[in-house]
């Protein structure tokens, strides 16, 4: 074809893939298989599997097509399915906040398409097997300071210019890339996923840890989180089961439920906390 008109022909199988996650440090492996026709790169087989480093592991699995226009993607079609872990233990030194192990699954497929200018996800996420701890990160480690200015003193006398002038010069590259940079099209990427508790989700809230205050947590529950064309929203409920509870000096049984209104980052959370003993007169 011509540069203005590409025509692609051709395969590209990829076996024994493997890399690590930056983001949650776990291992996958991966395989799959193109196959490219005029204007059409299908996606025979897509696999990613969990290769290690988890208590529970699974795969994913893709299929579907892309369409070009030239060198740009006119239309996507690619639907996901299987179960993938995607926090382990292993993923508390990138993510000290926030580790456990996860496994989550499709509730029917995935859809990842295009059509036109915008990219849209959609999918049911099911939480298989949850075993979550989050530290709330209250205790105040040390002192800020966020209060003093620091101002760097130059002796003028002994600068060398030539160095200057190159600084200069790459100062001046950085700025005029950064210019380029917020000129570029942003993609525009819309979802819709829902999630959902299959089984009993648990999780472990460390509210304290220098007295020690801990939220015990069974839930089950959903919830949708989409966002359309910039609005993003978050709607559902996460009922507290029995086996939750608040570990403070005491143990308190914990009974209430989260629930999301809109901000997926401020839910709207109800929970009683009980003690219960048996009263000991002291004159007895």
């Amino acid at each position: 074809g011509t540069f203005a008109e590409p025509i692609y022909t051709g395969f590209v199988n990829l076996k024994d893939g493997a890399f690590r996650l930056p983001y949650n440090n776990l291992d996958y492996k991966c395989e799959m298989k193109l196959s490219f026709e005029k204007q059409y790169m299908n996606v025979d087989n897509f696999a990613l599997s969990n290769a290690g480093g988890t208590k529970y592991s699974g795969t994913i699995n893709g299929r579907g097509g892309i369409e070009f226009n030239g060198f740009q993607t006119k239309e996507i079609k690619l639907l996901f399915n299987g179960d993938l872990a995607v926090l382990g233990n292993k993923s508390q030194s990138v993510s000290p906040s926030f580790y456990g192990e996860l496994l989550i699954g499709t509730d029917g497929d995935w859809l990842l398409s295009k059509n036109g200018e915008r990219v849209f996800f959609k999918g049911n996420i099911l939480m298989k097997n949850t075993d979550l701890i989050y530290t709330t990160g209250q205790d105040n480690a040390g002192v800020s300071n966020k209060n003093f200015n620091f101002i760097f003193v130059v002796d003028s006398s002994k600068i060398d210019t030539e160095l200057e002038m190159y600084q200069q010069v790459l100062s001046n590259e950085r700025n005029q890339q950064n210019k380029i940079e917020e000129k570029e099209t942003p993609l525009n990427f819309d979802y819709e996923i829902g999630i959902k508790a299959e089984n009993r989700a648990k999780a472990v809230i460390i509210l304290s840890q220098a007295v020690n205050q801990k939220l015990f947590v069974e839930m089950s529950g959903g919830l949708k989180y989409y966002n359309l064309r910039g609005e993003t929203r978050a709607q559902g409920e996460f009922e507290l089961l029995e086996g939750s509870k608040l570990e403070f000096i005491k143990s308190f049984a914990a009974t209430g439920f989260l629930r999301f209104e809109s901000d997926i980052t401020d839910p709207y959370l109800d929970i009683v906390a009980t003690y219960t003993s048996d009263y000991i007169n002291p004159r007895d």
